[in-house]
């Protein structure tokens, strides 16, 4: 991955992300790129297995979310069918 990726500016994941810079301290708290660099991987990994298992039971059963609601309305979610 580039380096500016870090940048959350410039990742796909950062509006899903739960890093935060302290994921990046080591053991005797000083900051390490490596490890900031790492723990962005890990994350963009965990988001996108989300997203991959998310469409997978849409797939599978679309009304799998149905008791979930937004503003006391269920959210439809069968409009939400990738390309085949």
């Amino acid at each position: 991955m580039e380096e500016r990726a870090i940048n959350k500016a410039d990742c796909w994941a950062y509006r899903f992300c739960g890093s935060c810079f302290s994921s990046a301290l080591t053991e005797n708290g000083t900051y390490s790129h490596e490890q900031k660099k790492a723990s962005c991987e890990t994350m963009r990994n965990n988001v996108m297995q989300s997203f991959k298992d998310f469409l997978t039971i849409i797939d599978s059963n679309p009304k799998a979310f149905e008791y979930l609601t937004i503003e006391d309305k269920p959210f439809n979610y069968t409009n939400m069918k990738t390309d085949e």
